[in-house]
């Protein structure tokens, strides 16, 4: 949106249409600065009140939550991307070419030292996003950069992003070997070149906006890892004599809360 409230001919702003006249320029400034104030929506802004056609879209998107289906250590573990774009991003200027996540550091995809690319696995969510995004020409892909630790979803050249499409993107991974806490993840958008859309802005994850007890547990959120088990199990008897009555105690403490229906602790052995 144009920056300029001197000026009736400011270079975003459809100031063309606008007279010379003064009550023109007042005119074209007062839209101009009503644009202005609300160019950080992540919503469509008009340039100028005299031209619906000069329409500005914010390089981001409405939605951007981060998941993970299992907080288990040592696990299988899908993480899945979801996105609502503000704008058809693919037909913007410059267009949207690639979406990366940071903050994955010690992340095992199960790859060699010389591999590169990961697989995508379908949803069932929303628009299943997979088929979208390639390795070079390889479909269903997106590319590990081990060296910034970056993971980055690449638009296939037929590709297109729709305004207001769920687009969920899913992959793989395996979870470490010990328990950890969720880390900072954060997404950037880029066009082709590396021209910056959208700079490292903050992922929303399941425990910001909980709808059940396991993501407000934070259980949800991807990378918060525990160990399933029991960190008390201790058995007890209230007497040692013989022929008398006998009262046995078994306690547990479960190293992580267990919700109703769930399976996580049915590999803990008695």
């Amino acid at each position: 949106s144009s920056s300029s409230s001197s000026s009736s001919s400011s270079s975003i702003s459809s100031s063309s249409s606008s007279s010379s006249s003064s009550s023109s320029s007042s005119s074209s400034r007062s839209s101009s600065s009503s644009s202005s104030s609300s160019s950080h929506s992540s919503s469509s802004s008009s340039s100028s009140s005299s031209s619906s056609s000069s329409t500005i879209w914010s390089p981001w998107f409405k939605t951007m939550i981060f998941a993970q289906s299992s907080p288990m250590i040592s696990a299988q573990n899908t993480l899945t991307l979801s996105l609502i774009a503000n704008g058809p991003m693919a037909n913007a200027v410059p267009a949207l070419n690639e979406i990366c996540i940071k903050g994955m550091q010690g992340l095992d995809l199960g790859l060699t030292e010389a591999e590169s690319t990961v697989g995508l696995v379908p949803t069932g969510t929303g628009s299943s996003a997979e088929g979208l995004f390639c390795v070079g020409e390889g479909k269903f892909k997106a590319f590990w950069n081990s060296t910034s630790e970056e993971l980055c979803f690449q638009l296939c050249p037929s590709s297109l992003i729709v305004q207001d499409g769920l687009y969920t993107i899913a992959l793989v991974i395996n979870n470490p070997s010990t328990p950890r806490s969720a880390p900072f993840v954060s997404i950037s958008a880029r066009a082709a070149g590396g021209i910056v859309l959208l700079h490292w802005y903050p992922l929303t994850v399941p425990s910001m906006i909980p709808t059940s007890t396991f993501q407000s547990s934070g259980f949800a959120d991807p990378f918060f890892t525990v160990a399933a088990g029991f960190s008390v199990l201790t058995m007890a008897q209230s007497s040692a004599l013989t022929s008398s009555m006998n009262t046995l105690s078994v306690t547990l403490e479960s190293s992580l809360d267990v919700f109703l229906s769930s399976k996580v602790l049915e590999s803990a052995s008695s």
